[in-house]
């Protein structure tokens, strides 16, 4: 996804291999706001598709709120579809 430029270069990126459970998302959330990397890098936390179900993608993005502030929840079909654009 960064060879293609679906990514931006430079970012701070946590990648999962399937959807990620509340605490996992958490610990990735700490580690996005521990980042020594200047506030103006961009912030994901990617995980495959599908996206979430309603109810639990509304608490994941509740949580990213609260513990990881401007970091994105995305996966490669919502990156490629908002490619430039905000959460």
């Amino acid at each position: 996804m960064k060879q293609s430029g679906d990514l931006p270069s430079p970012v701070e990126l946590r990648v999962f291999s399937g959807p990620p459970s509340m605490p996992a998302l958490l610990r990735a959330c700490r580690i996005l706001s521990a980042s020594k990397e200047p506030a103006t890098t961009p912030r994901m936390i990617l995980y495959p598709d599908p996206t979430l179900r309603a109810g639990v993608y509304e608490a994941a993005l509740a949580l990213m709120a609260m513990h990881a502030p401007g970091a994105r929840l995305v996966t490669p079909d919502t990156l490629a579809a908002t490619v430039g654009h905000t959460r």
